[in-house]
């Protein structure tokens, strides 16, 4: 529910810290790595990542692992190289899957739907949103529900079907003005990408509203 700055700044605060075990430098490292990541601040996301990776190898922390893979296999994923992307999201996932479930194996799952997607596996993106959508319904999870939709929203995008991601887009609640989320800002993504799509001047607008709003400083 923070944003991705606030987030930044807290893992900092944290790293600065005299007193705490190399294990949770190397979670607050990874979970640094995964912040920058949605910030693009220049060359500093593939460094953050690099250095998570080899702080999680030097504890043998699994959760710090996860999150630094997790963060490079994205960032192959945006430098072009697809299919080891993919290939390191499914050994991550693999491996998740033998271990208790922690807030790493949730997003390394929810990056390996989002990165099916961009390759074009939209069956197989579909196919685990609904998988993940069903198991946060039975366990009550609404955080999870709110970001699997979310999800949804960006594989029906890729998918082609615009109805089906407007609707999934709107049943969101809109940023807030303490700064939009990662959520938000992947809403508001797919409603402007829509906007154009279907040259809907007056859904753009509401969607410049809604970045003016969360981002109103």
């Amino acid at each position: 529910k923070h944003s991705t700055q606030l987030r930044v700044e807290e893992n900092r605060r944290a790293l600065q810290l005299r007193d705490i075990s190399e294990t949770t430098r190397a979670r607050h490292l990874a979970w640094l790595a995964i912040n920058l990541m949605f910030q693009n601040p220049g060359g500093q996301q593939r460094a953050a990542a690099d250095v998570a990776a080899a702080a999680a190898a030097s504890t043998g922390d699994l959760k710090a692992r996860i999150l630094a893979d997790v963060t490079l296999a994205v960032l192959d994923c945006g430098d072009g190289y697809a299919g080891r992307s993919v290939q390191g999201l499914e050994e991550i996932c693999a491996l998740t899957r033998t271990t208790d479930a922690t807030a790493a194996h949730d997003l390394a799952a929810v990056h390996y739907t989002l990165v099916l997607a961009a390759v074009g596996r939209v069956d197989d993106a579909t196919a685990k949103v609904a998988e993940a959508t069903e198991q946060a319904r039975r366990e009550h999870n609404a955080m999870a529900l709110d970001i699997w939709a979310t999800v949804g929203g960006i594989v029906h995008l890729a998918a082609g079907r615009l109805s089906a991601a407007r609707d999934t887009a709107e049943s969101l609640r809109p940023p807030q003005p303490t700064g939009a989320t990662d959520p938000d800002v992947v809403r508001m993504t797919i409603l402007a990408e829509l906007a154009v799509r279907n040259d809907d001047r007056n859904l753009l607008q509401q969607v410049v509203n809604d970045a003016r709003h969360a981002y109103r400083t």
